[in-house]
């Protein structure tokens, strides 16, 4: 199971937000070159980078920011936050992101979303589908796209976009652990798809639970930066 440490960045500063809501912020660190550092020290594979500044905005202003991530290591970057335009894949894969999240833009403009798999790999896309009550939301958990999450998944592969970044809202940002009944449900319906598991990681014990399910990856974030898990003790689990 893929271990991605996760940084969620408002005014270039390192946050987490309590079920998405910008009011409920904690900063965590004011340049996140520091946490870059702890976390080359351990050798992860892959960082998960999410811009909300540009979410909230629907528009990237900087895409060379990226490059301060990628600087004298080896991480795989997936990035996502205000992806709205095929043009905009090619200055992030200069800039060094290996996989593209696309979150909104997958279900509100999804004919803008083939052209950018028409021209890029499939197999770098990830599919963000943010639920509560199984139904996907979108613009910052703020709207209803009124698509449940079996028929997104069901698009994403009809599109050979297999992987799906997959938060329960009511869990992320809160500690009390994933929501194992959606992701074991969603394991055994679709076999063929990797699910990376978002949202509610709070323990060892969660990530154990997740990697018996078969997920491919878990996405951890405010675990780490409450001291909840050490990034020796995510090391030594998994890659």
């Amino acid at each position: 199971m893929l271990i991605i440490p996760a940084i969620d960045l408002i005014d270039g500063k390192i946050v987490r937000l309590k079920q998405g809501e910008y009011n409920a912020k904690t900063i965590y660190y004011e340049n996140p070159l520091d946490f870059i550092e702890q976390i080359k020290e351990y050798d992860f594979k892959r960082l998960h980078l999410v811009n909300l500044s540009n979410a909230e905005t629907e528009k990237i202003t900087d895409f060379s920011f990226v490059n301060d991530f990628k600087f004298n290591n080896d991480l795989e970057i997936q990035y996502g936050g205000g992806i709205r335009k095929a043009f905009e894949l090619e200055h992030l894969s200069k800039a060094g992101v290996d996989y593209f999240i696309i979150g909104s833009l997958f279900f509100s403009d999804n004919n803008e979303f083939k052209k950018m798999v028409s021209l890029y790999n499939p197999e770098r896309f990830i599919i963000s589908a943010d639920i509560m009550e199984k139904n996907v939301y979108i613009r910052g958990w703020k709207e209803n796209s009124n698509i449940n999450i079996d028929d997104a998944i069901k698009m994403g592969v009809e599109l050979k976009t297999n992987t799906f970044l997959i938060t329960d809202i009511k869990r992320d940002g809160m500690l009390q652990s994933p929501n194992f009944d959606l992701y074991k449900e969603l394991q055994e319906k679709y076999p063929g798809i990797k699910i990376i598991a978002s949202g509610g990681v709070s323990s060892l014990d969660d990530l154990k639970i997740l990697e018996n399910i078969g997920v491919y990856g878990v996405v951890v974030g405010k675990a780490i930066f409450e001291n909840k898990i050490s990034l020796k003790e995510l090391k030594s689990f998994g890659n």
